[in-house]
C-alpha cells in the first residue's frame, strides 16, 4: 500500500492502482484478524491519499473495489471530505450517499455505528447538517443493539459536537454506565460551543458520581465566569 501511495504521488496512477488491487485481493485472503485490519486501514488511507491530490475518479474505483462495507464506506466517506475541501460539493453529497448505503449494509451494529456516525461528522463538513442528523439517529440505534457504553457515548459525544443538542441531551439521559469517563467529553464538547441550555439539562447527572461533578465544574466556569471563586470553593469542598 505504501508503495501504491508513494506512485499516486508520482503521477504513476495506472501502476499504483494495478498495485492496490493486488493488495486489496492479497488483504482479503488473509485470516489473521489484527493483520487483516492493519493491511485494510492501510488501504483506506491510501485511498485518502489518491483523494487529496484530486485524483477522484481513480480513488474511486479503488474504494469500489473493496468488499468489506465497512472500509468501502470509511474510503468513500474520506473521497467525499476530499471533495469537499476543494469546494466540489455536490459530488461530496452524493458520494457521501453513498457511504451511506454501504454503511447501512455493515452486518455487525457496533461497526456500523462506528461507520454512521464518521459519515454523519462528514455529512455536516459538507453542509448537509439534516442528512447528517438523521445518519447520527441511525447511528444510534445501530449503537443500542449493541449494548456497548462507549459506542453509545461516542454517538452522543459526536451529537454535542455537531450541533444536535436535543440528540446529545436525550442520548446523555439514556445511557446508565461508564458516566464519569464519558459524561465529562459531552459536556466539553456543549461547553465548546456555547450551548449553555444543553448543558445545564445534563448537569443534574454530574450529581451521582463526585469525579464527573469536579469535571462539570470546569465547564460551569466558563459559562459563569464571575462566579468562578465561588464554583473552585465548593469544587474543593468536594474533594
Amino acid at each position: 500500500a505504501d508503495i501504491a501511495q508513494a506512485m499516486a504521488q508520482t503521477g504513476a496512477m495506472e501502476q499504483a492502482q494495478a498495485i492496490l488491487h493486488q493488495a486489496i485481493e492479497t488483504a482479503q485472503q488473509i485470516e489473521e484478524a489484527l493483520i487483516y485490519v492493519l493491511v485494510m486501514g492501510d488501504i483506506v488511507q491510501v485511498v485518502k491519499g489518491i483523494a487529496q491530490i484530486g485524483e477522484f475518479v481513480q480513488a474511486l474505483a479503488i474504494a469500489r473495489q473493496i468488499e468489506e462495507a465497512d472500509y468501502r464506506s470509511e474510503a468513500l466517506a474520506k473521497i467525499a471530505q476530499a471533495m469537499a475541501q476543494i469546494g466540489a460539493t455536490e459530488e461530496a453529497q452524493a458520494v457521501l450517499q453513498q457511504a451511506v448505503e454501504t454503511a447501512q449494509q455493515i452486518e455487525w451494529a457496533s461497526h456500523r455505528a462506528e461507520a454512521l456516525v464518521k459519515i454523519a461528522q462528514a455529512l455536516a463538513q459538507v453542509g448537509e447538517h439534516e442528512h447528517a442528523r438523521t445518519v447520527l439517529r441511525e447511528a444510534w440505534e445501530a449503537a443500542r443493539a449493541t449494548g456497548l457504553f462507549s459506542t453509545l457515548w461516542k454517538v452522543a459525544q459526536t451529537a454535542a459536537e455537531l450541533g444536535f443538542d436535543d440528540l446529545a441531551v436525550d442520548y446523555a439521559r439514556q445511557i446508565a454506565g461508564h458516566r464519569a469517563d464519558n459524561l465529562p467529553q459531552v459536556l466539553n464538547a456543549l461547553t465548546e460551543r456555547g450551548a449553555k441550555g444543553a448543558f445545564l439539562q445534563l448537569l443534574p447527572l454530574c450529581a451521582w458520581e463526585r469525579l464527573t461533578a469536579l469535571r462539570a465544574c470546569a465547564c460551569l466556569i466558563a459559562f459563569y465566569p464571575a462566579h468562578a471563586a465561588a464554583i473552585a470553593e465548593q469544587a474543593r469542598a468536594w474533594m
